[in-house]
């Protein structure tokens, strides 16, 4: 094991850190997908043409949201938030 990663717990002998990875995961993921459709539907456009652009414009706008969150705080929206959970619950 390198310097670098001495630190971090593993997951054989520390398991109680990632009993519960996936779920949160899965949660944060819901989050950020309601996050940019809401802002994907916040768009005006008309019905017929907007069906036309609505996956281009979902795409663009979840990889700028997943883009400019994560340059800016080193993570997600959904992931901040669960964070926050978690160490309020910790206390």
């Amino acid at each position: 094991m390198t310097e670098t990663f001495a630190n971090l717990s593993d997951p054989i002998q520390a398991p109680q850190f990632y009993a519960s990875v996936p779920s949160k995961r899965l949660y944060a993921g819901v989050l950020d997908s309601i996050f940019t459709i809401a802002m994907t539907l916040a768009f005006p456009s008309t019905a017929f043409i907007g069906m036309f652009f609505f996956p281009v414009l979902a795409l663009i706008i979840g990889f700028a949201y997943r883009s400019l969150t994560i340059a800016s705080s080193s993570a997600i929206l959904g992931h901040a938030y669960d964070v926050y959970r978690a160490a309020r619950r910790a206390r």
